[in-house]
C-alpha cells in the first residue's frame, strides 16, 4: 500500500468525516455538502484510468481508500463509486457524476 497516498486519505477524511458530520448524516440531515467535498478530493477517481483522467491505480493500490473508508466510518459511498466509475467504462458505459452504486437486479 503506497504510504503518501494513505496519509492523504486520512488527512482527508479525517478533517471532513468527523464524528460530529456522521451524526448529522445519520440522523438524516443530508448528506449534499459531505459529498460535495468528496467529489472534488478526486478520490473517487482513484481507480478510472490516467486516460480518462483518473490516477489509473489497482485495486491493491487503492486498499487504502477501503480502509479509511471505513476507520472513518464515512457516511457517503466513496469506495463504492471509486469502483463503479472504474468498471462502468469497461462495460461501454460513461460514469456519472454524484455517488454511485451498483445492486443486483
Amino acid at each position: 500500500m503506497d504510504a503518501l497516498l494513505f496519509e492523504s486519505i486520512e488527512r482527508f477524511l479525517a478533517g471532513c468525516s468527523t464524528p460530529a458530520v456522521v451524526r448529522e448524516v445519520e440522523r438524516g440531515q443530508g448528506a449534499a455538502a459531505l459529498w460535495s467535498e468528496v467529489e472534488a478530493s478526486g478520490f473517487a477517481e482513484l481507480l478510472v484510468d490516467e486516460a480518462a483522467g483518473g490516477a489509473g491505480l489497482g485495486l491493491p493500490e487503492a486498499f487504502a481508500l477501503w480502509l479509511a473508508c471505513g476507520r472513518h466510518a464515512l457516511p457517503v459511498p466513496l469506495a463504492q463509486t471509486a469502483w463503479v466509475r472504474a468498471v462502468l467504462p469497461l462495460a461501454g458505459l460513461d460514469a456519472p457524476r454524484g455517488p454511485l452504486t451498483l445492486a443486483a437486479q
